[in-house]
Formats: C-alpha cells, structure tokens, sequence
C-alpha cells in the first residue's frame, strides 16, 4: 500500500513537471542536459518496474522495464546495465507494471483499449540548436562536428557542449485505423466518422480540443464511440 502512494505521488508530481515543460527549453552550451529535466521527468516511472516484452513468435520475456522520454525508447535493465530494446520489429507488445506499450515506429502507450483504441507517446524532443556566431551571440547552425558523450544513469547520448539545445516536452496520440497507426490531430480526427463528419467539426468547434492533452483526447474517443460500435 505505501509504495503505492509513491507511486501515485510520483505520478502526479511529475505530470506536473512535464507540463510546465511544454514549453521551449534551452540547455546552455557547457552544461548538461540532467541540469534542466532531472531522472524523474526523463523517465515515466520512478525506478525500473517489473514486465514482460512479448515477441511476435510467442516467446516472453520477463524484465524490468522503463520508457525513456530523452530517447523515445523503452529501457531495460540486463546484468545491471540499462539497455535500449533493439529488433523492435519482433516485437508485439510490452507489458510494464499495469500499463501495455506498443511498436510501431514509435514506442506507444495503449490508454484506450475500447472502441478507439487511442495510443500516447511523450517525449523531450529536439527542437533546434544554437552555434556561437560572431561578437559572442548565439547563430542557428545546421552542421555538428563535435559531440561531447552525456551520461543519464547508465545510458549514453550525444550531445554538442559548444552550442545552445532547444528541447521540448512533445505529446502526440495515436489511433488504430485498418492496419495502422494514424496521428490524431485535427484534421484526422474529422475524417474517423466519414457519416458523422459534420458533427465531428461541430463538436471540435465548441469544444476546442486540444490534441497535445490526454484528458481533452480521451473526452474525444468518448464523443467518437457515442456514435460507433465499431472497434477499431
């Protein structure tokens, strides 16, 4: 029971961080990246959780996992080192704890599994980089030539030292249409109903959703299956 409250407290502490962190974040040339996001906001859960990576010829492998929001990734941790999963393809779906992740070309969170089956993926993303130009100032710059090696826990990245970073907290959602993944923005969300597609722009139009927002994305599957029993 108390490590349960951990982890709720957990939860809730570091959805609050990420969201103050939608927003552009700099990382200044010479410091490092664990300066600016610390280890709770870089993973999605506070220590490596038991779970099992399930392969697509049957096999199960049981672990401990966490999803890395720097690398897009999900981690694991073999022989006390904590590696990043390779042969995705072979991959069917990764159980961590309660929650169940799929493989696409992204690392995707099922959090609807009714009717629209709606995915999410978070990450810190790389926005832009800033190289020092002339008179001291700061210049965009499109070449990288010199890499410095950032360590997060046991997990090694590149990252330029001389320049000024630009990250950014990213949510994208997802839902499964035929055989594929479709970006849910918009757009997309207008055509999921082709029969119903004007009241689908009425119902955006008064609600204003905004599709970076899990709780203003998971209101629109609702409105979506009042309409449809199809599972998708």
């Amino acid at each position: 029971m108390k490590n349960l409250l951990v982890l709720i407290i957990f939860f809730i502490l570091n959805q609050n961080l990420l969201a103050q962190k939608k927003t552009a974040v700099t990382v200044k040339a010479g410091t490092k990246i664990t300066d600016y996001f610390s280890a709770s906001e870089i993973y999605l859960y506070p220590e490596f959780t038991e779970g099992a990576c399930f392969l697509t010829n049957g096999q199960t492998i049981p672990g401990q996992f966490n999803y890395n929001l720097l690398s897009g990734e999900m981690d694991f941790v073999k022989a006390k080192d904590t590696l990043a999963i390779s042969n995705k393809e072979q991959i069917k779906y990764i159980t961590v704890a309660k929650d169940t992740f799929y493989y696409a070309d992204l690392c995707m969170q099922l959090i609807k599994g009714n009717g629209l089956k709606v995915f999410y993926t978070q990450k810190i993303e790389f926005v832009d980089r800033q190289k020092n130009g002339a008179l001291g100032t700061s210049g965009r710059s499109f070449t990288i030539n010199s890499y410095d090696n950032m360590q997060i826990g046991k997990c090694s990245y590149n990252f330029k030292s001389d320049v000024d970073v630009i990250f950014r907290k990213k949510n994208e959602f997802f839902y499964f249409a035929g055989n594929k993944y479709v970006l849910l923005n918009k757009r997309n969300a207008e055509k999921i109903l082709p029969e119903k597609q004007d009241l689908v722009k009425k119902y955006l139009k008064t609600n204003r959703i905004d599709f970076e927002l899990k709780n203003d994305v998971l209101k629109f599957a609702d409105f979506i299956n009042n309409f449809s029993n199809k599972s998708y």
